[in-house]
């Protein structure tokens, strides 16, 4: 009867868990997606939801430009 009583109950330990925000994630990822004329993937700014290096940021103007 003495092995029943070195028998202690194992206690599992708690784990913290990590929450990762969908936003952030999004945004690191975004940050490697190429520019949508050129394909550069160093300078991308967002442009009306689409990914745009800035040189051809500064080149929409004459691109769309009906004058």
């Amino acid at each position: 009867m003495s092995s029943l009583n070195s028998i202690q109950p194992t206690r599992q330990l708690a784990q913290q868990a990590v929450i990762i925000s969908f936003s952030e994630f999004a945004r690191k990822k975004n940050q490697f997606q190429p520019c949508i004329f050129c394909g550069e993937t160093m300078t991308v700014q967002m442009f009306k939801g689409k990914n745009v290096c800035t040189r051809c940021l500064h080149q929409i103007p004459a691109i769309f430009s009906f004058g």
